[in-house]
């Protein structure tokens, strides 16, 4: 039996929580078509996520949420959910990350975009296959991470995520590609640039849609016809086996039509254990070392670096698109439309800038959170550029 999930969600105690009320609806759920079963095992308490995302990240005290989770050598142009692939399973779209935290950060919880450290990640004690909103159209797919404001209207399911507004629900947070390239093994080298997004949300319609099945989420945005269609070829059906442990590499392992996931049962409540009998702060250096001053200088020329690269690969991409656009718009729309992505790169560098910034200063005066003080919040590097 299938229902459709109608719930608010609540943060108490600084976290994210799902009631779980649910109305009927008609249909034969994905669990029962795929044989899938619920997840079991040992019940844990929100403070689980605490030890094991410690070497990949710190742990920072935000009001209204309490303890969130900060990655470490991410790109400051980095958002969740690009780096993996989608998979079909029972649980319907399923997120199969290539960092050895995803196993939490894309099935449980909430990100949203925090002006002081990036992106941030607010534990959730639900498990789903992706907490993601859709959106398609124009031979694009979208997908962005749900914030935590996210809310579901009762009887009806998700609400248009996009109604939330700009500050916070992003344009940047989103990652599209080409609906032919949706069903690729990595996805990375074939997200669009996110000052893309700008025109590209235009060209798409929002199409989020979660099941409620056997006390489990469905992630059933995209019409699996629709993704067939694009790509040529069948969508593969995999189905989900729960892995005893946390992943050491990737946090989706695949052999044959088997995924193999980490999934813990986290119960509802605030943490039963405070984060500083798990996890022992690091002391704040004296005065900040030469060291750190060399790293962080050539971080900031690497970021330019890539700026000024990204910014003729803009220019360059512009002029390539230019006539192909021209026949399907007037001057003017043309004009608008690339003056669009224009200001979408310059909000992306004053924003870049800034992440770097305050994050440099927080290293100085050895303000960082809980975690490895000796690791660095970004990696600078080149990506593709389309």
């Amino acid at each position: 039996m299938r229902s459709t999930i109608a719930i608010g969600l609540v943060v108490c105690s600084g976290f994210l929580f799902a009631p779980t009320r649910a109305t009927a609806a008609e249909g034969t759920g994905l669990l029962a078509q795929y044989g899938g079963q619920p997840y079991s095992g040992d019940v844990y308490d929100i403070s689980y996520f605490y030890r094991p995302l410690a070497p990949y990240g710190e742990w920072v005290n935000v009001a209204p949420y309490g303890w969130v989770w900060v990655p470490y050598d991410v790109s400051p142009d980095w958002r969740p959910y690009s780096n993996g692939r989608w998979i079909y399973t029972e649980y319907g779209w399923t997120w199969v990350s290539f960092e050895p935290w995803g196993w939490a950060t894309y099935h449980y919880g909430r990100w949203y975009f925090d002006a002081y450290y990036g992106w941030v990640w607010v534990p959730g004690t639900q498990w789903a296959p992706a907490w993601v909103a859709w959106r398609w159209g124009g031979g694009w797919v979208g997908w962005a991470p749900l914030p935590p404001q996210y809310v579901f209207n009762n009887g009806v399911g998700f609400s248009n995520p996009t109604a939330l507004g700009p500050q916070v629900f992003r344009r940047f947070a989103w990652c599209f590609v080409e609906a032919r390239q949706f069903y690729s093994p990595n996805l990375r080298p074939y997200i669009a640039r996110s000052v893309r997004n700008v025109n590209l949300i235009n060209q798409t319609q929002d199409i989020t849609r979660y099941n409620f099945q056997n006390n489990n989420y469905v992630n059933v945005g995209i019409d699996l016809r629709n993704i067939e269609r694009a790509t040529g070829r069948s969508v593969e059906k995999f189905r989900i086996v729960d892995s005893k442990t946390a992943p050491s590499g990737n946090a989706g392992e695949i052999s044959g039509r088997d995924v193999r996931l980490f999934r813990p049962r986290i119960s509802d409540g605030p943490a039963k254990t405070d984060i500083t009998k798990i996890l022992t702060p690091a002391k704040p250096p004296a005065k900040p070392s030469l060291d750190l001053g060399n790293r962080q200088n050539n971080e900031r020329q690497a970021l330019e670096e890539r700026l000024k690269r990204e910014r003729e690969a803009l220019n360059d991409r512009q002029k390539r698109e230019a006539a192909r656009l021209s026949k399907q718009m007037t001057p003017d729309q043309l004009k608008q439309w690339q003056q669009r992505e224009l200001g979408a790169f310059d909000d992306m560098m004053d924003r870049e800038r800034k992440l770097l910034q305050r994050q440099q200063d927080r290293e100085q005066k050895g303000t960082t959170g809980i975690g490895q003080p000796d690791k660095n919040r970004f990696k600078i590097d080149s990506q593709s550029n389309r």
